[in-house]
């Protein structure tokens, strides 16, 4: 006879976050997720330093998706 196992419980969650505009959409659901299974929410940012090290340049500047650049 199958023994019948327990459902999968999680006591902590660890989501990694980058820059990105996507991850306060996916934090937000995922928090939302943390709490109904009343687990621990841990992020982890990652950070790229060749990014920081080029922004610092006289030339870098931010482009966002919905903006063309002005010629």
């Amino acid at each position: 006879m199958a023994e019948t196992l327990p459902p999968l419980t999680a006591r902590r969650i660890l989501i990694a976050l980058d820059t990105a505009a996507e991850c306060e959409a996916l934090l937000d659901s995922v928090a939302q997720l943390a709490e109904h299974m009343r687990a621990e929410l841990d992020a982890l940012f990652i950070e790229d330093v060749d990014l920081l090290h080029l922004a610092g340049l006289p030339f870098a500047r931010e482009v966002g998706r919905f903006a063309a650049p002005r010629q």
